[in-house]
């Protein structure tokens, strides 16, 4: 990861990323343990209940990530790494995964599509344990650049809040995930995760609601066991030259985190889809209020007004 960064940083003449073409290549990270104190570093940190029999649906993410970045730091690569916008990310897990198992994880990127701000592209991932592939997932992000004049902006995309199909993240039923609507998946149950309850009436029921406080330090504590150490994570020192005042929390934190609170009400199916949509960065620290109704769940600022995150679970279809 410390040589990925190193690589990212780098200044580097590239062509027009408007054509860009991305190297078909895939890195093959074999028989990989989950590594027990790491694991249950993460659970805390997100919330989630001991791993004592599951791993977190999240957490195979941060095995592969540094195949992800060293696919994403070499020469070729048409995209500067830093300043990809992480816009949306889906996980199918396929069955639940134990902590003691291995597994041998696939990570490849898909070619670029046109997207009104530039271009978009996926990471996409596959864990198999040796017979079938157990948990797979595809991470969107946005590289940001002009656009011929005159030239379409492309389908929709997944960050802009409209889907399609495909493997960059989009879903079945997520136009009314979007629209607020209930989903007919799972619907939640048991004790609410820490944090203010209450109840909001709107049109199709109820969302539950919680109110998290998230430190300043979050995204310190987050690289430290992700490996994931984009200086806007860090501090706002660090962040500052990127454009932000703050530091953001990580994104896949946001998710886990919400996963998390799922998990603790009972309302994810042991075999499932999650895609969320990250819609605004969480600066550091913060007050944010998650909600969920039916397999919909969402991240919202203190005003309620700011949407930073919205998800769908449904249950894994092969």
């Amino acid at each position: 990861m410390l040589a990925a960064y190193a690589r990212a940083l780098v200044p580097r003449r590239r062509a027009d990323p408007a054509g860009a073409v991305v190297p078909e290549r895939t890195v093959v990270l074999p028989d990989v343990a989950f590594g027990r104190d790491r694991l249950e570093r993460y659970a805390r940190l997100t919330g989630d209940p001991a791993p004592r029999d599951r791993v977190p649906a999240c957490y195979p993410h941060l095995i592969a990530f540094p195949a992800a970045m060293d696919l994403m730091t070499r020469r070729d690569f048409p995209f500067p790494v830093l300043g990809l916008v992480h816009t949306a990310n889906r996980i199918d897990q396929v069955r639940p995964i134990g902590p003691a198992e291995r597994l041998t994880y696939r990570v490849g990127i898909e070619q670029p599509r046109p997207h009104r701000r530039g271009s978009t592209f996926a990471v996409v991932t596959e864990a198999d344990d040796g017979t079938a592939v157990v948990w797979r997932s595809a991470a969107t992000y946005l590289s940001r650049h002009p656009r011929p004049e005159g030239t379409a902006p492309g389908p929709p995309e997944v960050g802009d809040g409209t889907v399609g199909d495909g493997a960059t993240g989009e879903w079945p039923g997520a136009e009314a995930a979007a629209a607020g609507h209930p989903a007919a998946v799972h619907p939640a149950a048991g004790r609410p995760a820490a944090g203010r309850s209450g109840g909001e009436e709107e049109p199709g029921g109820a969302w539950a609601a919680e109110e998290w406080t998230v430190p300043a330090a979050i995204g310190r504590r987050y690289a430290a066991v992700s490996g994931d150490r984009n200086p806007i994570h860090l501090h706002p020192l660090t962040a500052r030259p990127f454009g932000f005042r703050r530091a953001l929390a990580h994104g896949m934190w946001t998710k886990a985190r919400c996963l998390a609170a799922l998990a603790e009400r009972g309302a994810l199916p042991e075999e499932f889809t999650v895609t969320v949509t990250f819609r605004a960065p969480v600066l550091l620290p913060a007050l944010v209020t998650f909600r969920t109704r039916g397999g919909a769940f969402g991240l919202r600022g203190e005003d309620g007004r700011r949407e930073h995150l919205r998800g769908l679970v449904s249950p894994h279809r092969a």
